[in-house]
């Protein structure tokens, strides 16, 4: 309502939030304290990395860019993580408003973090891999896999056939109370 006004009025509306400043902790539990669980982040983002340190999680830089070698290198960190945390999160950007150089980056990623986490954490036992893509159109589509993991099986991972799934979270608390339940 506000902004229909200053548009009326010929002002520009309000289109962003920007927030400064030092931030406590909330109720300063950490993450482990909450969950019962030791978890790390691995990001480059520096936004990622207050986040860690709000919750309470080993922040591990992450890779400057989604080549071949820098992702060789992150899943050598991430194995080395999965032996130290029950939660592992990596956070990964693609950079490119390219949809081919998108599509090879994610196709990267695919084979060369996700296929070998899916050899490698079988053999910690109990395990659950989650795999978020967050293009902020709409639903945001996910893939989860593992010892537990519970939810109708999508037989083709497209935009179809994850938007038909009756699987679906009203936001991130809720996928994770999901993903993470025993």
């Amino acid at each position: 309502a506000v902004n229909r006004v200053r548009i009326d009025l010929g002002e520009n509306p309000a289109n962003m939030v920007w927030l400064w400043g030092a931030s406590a902790m909330g109720n300063g539990q950490s993450f482990k304290d909450r969950s019962g669980l030791s978890a790390a982040l691995v990001s480059r983002y520096f936004p990622m990395k207050g986040f860690a340190q709000t919750l309470g999680l080993q922040w591990q830089e992450g890779p400057k860019t989604l080549e071949e070698e820098p992702l060789h290198r992150l899943m050598k960190t991430v194995t080395e993580l999965i032996a130290q945390h029950d939660l592992i999160y990596v956070h990964l950007r693609v950079e490119s408003r390219d949809p081919v150089e998108r599509l090879c980056a994610m196709e990267r990623i695919d084979q060369l973090m996700l296929k070998p986490l899916t050899e490698t954490l079988p053999r910690h036992g109990a395990w659950r891999l989650l795999a978020v893509v967050d293009d902020r159109a709409g639903a945001v589509p996910f893939v989860a896999i593992g010892t537990g993991v519970s939810g109708p099986a999508v037989s083709r991972l497209n935009a179809q056939a994850l938007a038909e799934s009756s699987l679906a979270f009203a936001d991130s608390t809720a996928l994770h109370t999901w993903f993470t339940a025993p």
